[in-house]
């Protein structure tokens, strides 16, 4: 290699190492941009004041027809009585006894649980029961808006669930923390019929790790067998 490839090429090391801490300066500028815009996104779609502008009544997505019901008489009625209800159905609303000012009281409840669907109240999970055929029920709203009450709640309050075959009422009997990765405790099966509510956890910060419950004993209502 001539004296001359060999000046060329120690420049272009020179050169190269000269620019090498700007050019992981310019990508760790690049990344850690892009982690904070994503956490103010988050933070923001989070918010109150955003929930606010989702909730219903501000957003055009209200339901206010009035729910079709169904006349049925027992406390004890055959499987097939009760109502098909399918995805994105509304079928019930709530009410917490205690909480007279919460907005959780006449939020209403829909078939399935997807973002479209908590914009506009309170999900029940597909894959749990319906109020009266026993096991878990599964409910969850936005903290911003339906349940922001849960962290209000307390053990011996009254939830009542009016469905569109009926009133059902719970007892609160346990409110708890869990981690958005125990799916456990949504799915688990339960001898008995229990409701659950759950929702965010803190509401007063916009970056919530974790998630409030609120299992419900039955009190009353018809039962499906």
């Amino acid at each position: 290699m001539s004296n001359n490839q060999l000046k060329k090429t120690g420049t272009a090391k020179q050169i190269f190492l000269l620019g090498l801490p700007y050019l992981l300066t310019f990508f760790a500028i690049v990344c850690f941009s892009y982690c904070g815009l994503s956490i103010a996104r988050s933070a923001l779609e989070n918010s109150y004041l955003v929930g606010l502008f989702n909730a219903p009544g501000l957003n055009g997505e209200e339901d206010d027809s009035e729910l079709e019901q169904v006349q049925l008489s027992g406390d004890l009625l055959p499987i097939s009585a009760l109502p098909k209800m399918t995805w994105g159905d509304r079928w019930a609303t709530l009410a917490v006894d205690e909480l007279p000012d919460a907005s959780i009281n006449g939020a209403k409840v829909y078939v399935g649980d997807s973002n479209d669907i908590l914009k506009k109240g309170v999900g029940k999970y597909y894959g749990s029961r319906f109020c009266g055929e026993g096991g878990k029920i599964v409910l969850s709203a936005h903290v911003t808006q339906a349940f922001r009450c849960l962290e209000d709640m307390q053990v011996g309050y009254t939830v009542r669930v009016n469905t569109i075959y009926g009133e059902y009422v719970y007892r609160v009997e346990e409110i708890f923390l869990f981690e958005p990765t125990d799916d456990h405790i949504i799915r688990d099966s339960t001898e008995t019929e229990q409701l659950l509510l759950y929702t965010c956890y803190p509401r007063a910060v916009s970056y919530r790790r974790q998630r409030i419950g609120v299992r419900c004993s039955k009190v009353s209502g018809a039962d499906f067998r």
